[in-house]
């Protein structure tokens, strides 16, 4: 889903080599409290935030206006020996296990970090969520009449955040806002999702509109119409959103717009931080916004991770008020 293949294979052949060379940048007396941290143990944890937040978009997060960030993985099984599928899970495990070893180092007004299992998944696939408190609220602030739409007029925001074990649970037009996503884009990978699951459901639909369709929408519709039947709750009747005279021209309008969210100087020669994985509908303001903001934080994370420790420029900006 968000795991990003090329850059899982790049760190199963040269991991090693680039967790010893940065755990040899650590210095032992630098930071705020890494002193109190094992030398064994910050090697572990350097390894944890690396992949949180160069891979997996979590400096978005923690430097930036990202709300949430988050990693899933399958939960490896006891003695399973390390190669290029099971490394990345094991070093999240370890690093899960180590920081939670020093909570009075990660206390923070800002961040939160949880882990869950869902357990009605027989996959075990654990989830590592990384949550901005100041941003995330903000942001369902922003969009508090699609909250309340989904949970009721009582709906409250800061027991919502506290009370949420995992975002890839959430509806997705809610998920995608919290992700940072924007709420045209969020609203765009639920229903590229929620009309072709309609259509399997209501061929009758499907037969009336499908002259309407263009290519692309048909595309889509073969990919999506089966994905998640069981995991989704297929409306009796289903409406086009506003401004769409049926749900075909929807679909057509999402697909003539939806590109990938792109970032200049992500390129791994570039930037050791990787770049988004979602899309967005290209003719969108808010994704102006949101490219400009984290073109932002991009540099802010190339200057801050230059020259000091990883873990070090990790807890420092942890710890800030």
């Amino acid at each position: 889903m968000k795991f990003k293949l090329f850059w899982f294979s790049l760190l199963a052949f040269f991991l090693l080599a680039i967790f010893y060379q940065s755990c040899t940048r650590i210095d032992k007396k630098s930071g705020i409290g890494i002193e109190q941290i094992a030398l064994e143990d910050r090697k572990i944890l350097s390894a944890f935030f690396e992949i949180l937040i160069k891979h997996e978009e979590g400096g978005f997060t923690l430097f930036g206006k990202k709300p949430i960030t988050f990693a899933e993985y399958l939960l490896p099984q006891e003695n399973a020996v390390i190669d290029k599928e099971t490394i990345i899970p094991l070093l999240l495990e370890e690093g899960w296990k180590v920081f939670q070893k020093y909570p009075q180092l990660f206390v923070s007004n800002n961040f939160l970090l949880k882990r869950s299992i869902n357990p009605k998944d027989r996959l075990s696939i654990v989830y590592l969520t990384l949550v901005n408190k100041k941003i995330a609220l903000n942001v369902i602030e922003e969009h508090l009449d699609l909250f309340k739409e989904v949970y009721g007029s009582k709906f409250n925001p800061k027991n919502y955040l506290e009370s949420l074990e995992e975002v890839a649970w959430e509806e997705p037009k809610l998920a995608g806002i919290l992700l940072g996503y924007g709420r045209k884009s969020a609203w765009a990978f639920h229903r590229i999702r929620e009309i072709p699951l309609y259509y399997n459901t209501h061929p009758e639909v499907l037969e009336k509109e499908l002259e309407l369709l263009t290519d692309a929408s048909k595309k889509a519709n073969s990919i999506y119409s089966n994905i998640g039947v069981q995991d989704h709750q297929v409306s009796d009747f289903l409406k086009p959103s506003p401004g769409f005279p049926s749900l075909a021209d929807e679909l057509n309008y999402i697909n003539e717009h939806y590109s990938f969210f792109e970032l200049d100087g992500t390129d791994f020669t570039c930037s050791p931080f990787s770049s988004f994985g979602f899309r967005c509908l290209d003719n969108d303001e808010e994704v102006a916004k949101l490219q400009s903001a984290y073109q932002e934080t991009l540099s802010i994370l190339n200057k801050s991770y230059d020259s000091k420790p990883f873990l070090q420029v990790t807890l420092e900006q942890w710890q800030k008020d």
